[in-house]
């Protein structure tokens, strides 16, 4: 099977943005603040929190507040600001709009007005921020044409591509033989599909099928709205958990000192290990920054029902095997409920297939690994300390409610 050239270029690229602005750049900096000497500060990933730590790197907690913020802002290495905002400004470029963006348009019968129609958006003539916008999302974040009459061409040529393109399937067992008809999976390879309909996650390979019961969210499914779960074709981005003991709590993907049996404690937990999940379609794009996750829980009543913050929910038994046996990279396929939740089925040649992606990834990890030279910082470090809370907007997709009931246990 042939791989496009740029779509591998685009992976590598988006694996390094990600390495950079995420954990070398932000998080795992720390600088103190002039006049408290006892206590280190870094920034979340997103910029808009503060996290302290002791000089001896026991992580205190995360805080929102400006003035906090302003301080540790305003403490920040020139050196290390300076690189964080050149690697932003050089990955988030934009190219710039054409021309034609910026007047409207006095016929109502002319392309622009056209153009709005054929995206679903109001025909006024000017292509403004949500015309904009609609033609990101419904061509995977193509950049404008030149003119008006070239988009209109590549919507046309879009739209004939995608006639003979296979409807999104009825049930999940039509999954499989679809992503291998489309090209996403050689016949043979392992995948995931989450099924909603029957609450369960089922690991798939050929005719092989293995079923486990799963939880899904409670809000239904949903590529935007908070609590849903997210549907279409995803990918594992990244795997947390290694070496740590059965039942322990993650917060915000570190491990915590607190470790549960099944079914002990009052609230539900991310626990054991996580399966951090990313979007491979325009729709579900937001799949990473949402915190979607496959991960085990504490509360097993709660399987084979809707009834996580959003991500997806399997005993701490299943997500111990699939850790084991699924790899990064790994193509996993949410079927929502109803037919509606999910997004148009990914045609031929669009994105990459597991084993691209394996190979993209390994020549982003060449560059996560210099990183790791130059900032000491090891991606699979596991950090102990007592759970830290944020509001649960901030941590969408993960089972975050409360603090818990019951006193560290021993982890040996």
């Amino acid at each position: 099977m042939l791989f496009k050239e740029e779509k591998i270029h685009q992976l590598i690229k988006e694996e390094t943005r990600n390495y950079l602005n995420e954990i070398m750049l932000l998080e795992q900096a720390r600088w103190p603040i002039p006049g408290d000497e006892k206590y280190e500060y870094s920034l979340s990933s997103d910029g808009k929190a503060y996290v302290a730590y002791t000089k001896g790197g026991k992580k205190l907690g995360t805080f929102r507040d400006d003035a906090g913020l302003k301080k540790v802002k305003n403490a920040q290495p020139s050196g290390l600001a300076g690189l964080a905002k050149s690697a932003s400004d050089w990955w988030n470029k934009e190219s710039p709009s054409p021309d034609w963006t910026s007047t409207r348009e006095a016929s109502p019968k002319g392309p622009i007005h056209q153009l709005q129609s054929l995206l679903g958006v109001t025909a006024d003539g000017i292509f403004g921020k949500n015309s904009k916008a609609a033609w990101s999302r419904q061509t995977n974040g193509e950049a404008l044409p030149s003119t008006p009459d070239k988009a209109l061409q590549f919507l046309a040529k879009r739209k004939e591509e995608r006639k003979d393109c296979m409807p999104v399937p009825k049930s999940w067992s039509e999954v499989y033989p679809s992503l291998v008809k489309v090209g996403r999976v050689d016949d043979g390879d392992k995948i995931i599909i989450v099924d909603g309909r029957s609450q369960t996650l089922k690991v798939v390979q050929g005719q092989n099928v293995v079923s486990y019961p799963c939880s899904t969210g409670r809000k239904g499914f949903s590529n935007s709205s908070f609590g849903g779960t997210s549907t279409g074709l995803m990918q594992i981005r990244a795997k947390f958990g290694s070496g740590q003991p059965y039942g322990r709590i993650f917060v915000g993907k570190q491990a915590t000192q607190y470790v549960l049996k099944d079914n002990q404690g009052k609230h539900a937990w991310v626990c054991t290990r996580l399966l951090v999940l990313a979007g491979q379609q325009p729709e579900n794009d937001n799949v990473y920054s949402r915190n979607i996750y496959i991960h085990g829980t504490n509360r097993l009543s709660s399987l084979g029902r809707p009834a996580s913050g959003g991500c997806i929910r399997v005993s701490n038994d299943t997500i111990l095997k699939l850790f084991d046996e699924i790899a990064n990279g790994t193509l996993v396929y949410v079927l929502g409920t109803p037919t509606s939740s999910n997004p148009e089925f990914p045609c031929e040649g669009r994105g990459l297939t597991s084993t691209a992606y394996d190979l993209a990834s390994r020549a982003a990890s060449r560059v996560a690994g210099l990183a790791r030279g130059l900032t000491g910082y090891d991606a699979d470090t596991q950090v102990s300390g007592e759970p830290v809370y944020e509001s649960e907007e901030a941590n969408e997709g993960e089972d975050i409610i409360g603090e818990p009931s019951i006193a560290p246990e021993p982890t040996a």
